[in-house]
């Protein structure tokens, strides 16, 4: 096997964080560039109860695997029309999210968007002040939408606001106020899991800065915070990937590689894997499936972390940013990065190469993590939105628009949403 051996973090320094319940943003309507700008085609989601899509990847897992979707299907989803567009402000560079009839859209122009997913249009917006098109992905748990935020707009109250997602009403946000600059920071996250929401932050208030935050999903209160990595030639830190939750414990990218940690308290499981700059997990069966930015896939056992097996792709064409992979039907399927990036389907149990879509041509090219549903592999790609055939990678639509974003489609009730053009998140269905 490849890769570094399996070792056990020496030290990692519990701390408490004092977060502040604060008032954070606002209500609004939606400014006039995107009111005239959303469109409703003749065909939404079909009526009764409606899969949802809470966080990137589904659930906390990040596996992306919808086993309840049954109307999209290979015979059928050539024939994928646009149902709506939702233009903001600004660039979109996270996934959409969904729970029944909302979608919610994080969007570079500093809102959060709720939009109704039969008509496309707007139900409430929320200032997050967050400018940065690349921030985490919102989540979704107890009803409530966890968002990356500035608090009033304050660039020393970096943090996150929790909203009610029926009306968009703050109900409590978080942040270490450090008085420095650059301030504290979102890093990565939130991931959410029953009573528990965690974040990686870049907390300048702590010795060496970053953190994994475990809050109290109900009231924001902290539960636990933790140094997150230890040395390594990347320095200290988290890397640049949303954590994933399984059985009772935390998975995170650091500088230490993955690490596990307690959910319940923070302690220290294990870590193992490379040092990478980019490492992006998803959980599945008693397994951690890992792409990394520039040493390959990686399998890890998740109650020890010691390798089951690692796979390096072709030259140029490595594994992902940011991009977790998923896990379906004794598969896993994962994206390269860089020019001519393909879609790759490994074997869970073994790593063995089942295929990859380098032959499907340049339209095909993958820009974001993979989402499965009902023998389909739905991904962020160079012609915008395309859709393979999970068995052996064959095209089977593409929406012949441009890819411009890493948004990790999400496929609920036969609808998938995903973003179209720069600014726009869209719906597609039959």
């Amino acid at each position: 096997m490849h890769g570094r051996a399996l070792y056990l973090l020496p030290a990692l320094f519990a701390v408490a964080a004092a977060g502040s319940l604060t008032a954070c943003g606002g209500v609004g309507s939606l400014p006039g560039s995107a009111a005239t700008a959303a469109s409703q085609a003749s065909h939404g989601p079909p009526p009764g109860k409606l899969f949802s899509w809470l966080q990137p990847g589904i659930d906390s897992t990040h596996a992306a695997d919808n086993t309840a979707e049954k109307k999209l299907k290979k015979s059928n989803v050539a024939k994928l029309k646009e149902a709506w567009s939702f233009a903001t402000g600004a660039q979109i560079g996270n996934p959409l999210v969904t729970d029944g009839n909302t979608a919610f859209v994080d969007s570079g122009d500093g809102y959060l968007y709720a939009v109704n997913v039969a008509t496309g249009t707007q139900k409430w917006r929320f200032e997050t002040y967050w400018g940065d098109a690349w921030a985490s992905s919102p989540a979704i748990g107890g009803k409530l939408v966890y968002v990356p935020c500035l608090v009033g707009g304050n660039t020393q109250q970096n943090g996150l606001c929790a909203l009610d997602e029926s009306s968009g009403k703050l109900k409590w946000s978080y942040y270490d106020d450090c008085n420095c600059l650059p301030p504290s920071a979102v890093e990565e996250g939130p991931v959410v899991s029953g009573s528990t929401v965690v974040l990686g932050y870049y907390d300048r208030n702590v010795y060496l800065n970053y953190t994994m935050v475990a809050l109290d999903s109900s009231t924001g209160a902290v539960l636990w915070q933790v140094l997150a990595g230890s040395k390594s030639p990347y320095g200290y830190g988290l890397a640049n990937s949303t954590p994933a939750i399984d059985g009772g414990n935390v998975f995170a990218g650091t500088s230490a590689g993955i690490c596990s940690y307690q959910l319940a308290n923070g302690g220290v499981n294990w870590c193992s894997g490379p040092d990478d700059g980019g490492t992006a997990p998803a959980v599945s069966k008693g397994v951690v499936y890992v792409n990394t930015f520039s040493h390959g896939f990686y399998a890890l056992n998740e109650s020890t972390g010691a390798q089951i097996w690692q796979y390096t792709p072709q030259a140029g064409n490595g594994g992902g940013y940011d991009d977790p992979p998923a896990v379906a039907n004794g598969t896993v399927y994962f994206s390269g990065i860089g020019f001519n990036a393909n879609l790759y389907a490994l074997n869970a149990s073994n790593g063995t190469l089942l295929y990859d879509t380098s032959g499907d041509g340049a339209g095909a090219e993958t820009y974001s993590s993979p989402s499965v549903a009902n023998g389909v592999v739905y991904t962020a790609c160079s012609a915008g939105l395309c859709a393979f055939n999970a068995s052996n990678g064959s095209l089977l639509y593409s929406s012949n628009g441009s890819g411009s974003s890493q948004g990790t489609p999400a496929i609920a009730s036969g609808t998938v949403y995903t973003i179209c053009g720069s600014n726009d998140a869209c719906a597609y269905g039959l």
